[in-house]
């Protein structure tokens, strides 16, 4: 699924289910740096919640705007391709998700 076709799909889902109860979340909140694609949330979950994806989402297609899309926001090297059909939000590439610093 694209990323604006899921951004869409997401905005929808919150749209009509009510308000989310999480709070406003920032890059730091979904782990930008090492651990899995989906840290912990605010709500001491492991699974992200839908205010979490469309986050992740939107993050996602300003850096799509800013064309720095496919790029790691840390190291700057272009993100395997495989990782990005896996999950289109990701932002960093695999070294500096496993990485320690």
């Amino acid at each position: 699924m694209s990323i604006q076709k899921q951004h869409d799909c997401v905005r929808k889902t919150i749209s009509t289910s009510g308000p989310s109860k999480s709070e406003p979340l920032t890059a730091s909140d979904i782990g930008i740096r090492g651990g899995s694609h989906y840290s912990i949330t605010k709500s001491g979950s492991n699974r992200p919640s839908r205010a979490d994806i469309l986050f992740k989402v939107e993050m996602a297609l300003a850096r799509l705007e800013a064309g720095d899309y496919g790029y790691c926001i840390t190291c700057h090297e272009a993100i395997d391709i495989d990782a990005l059909t896996a999950d289109p939000s990701v932002m960093v590439c695999d070294d500096c998700r496993h990485s320690d610093h």
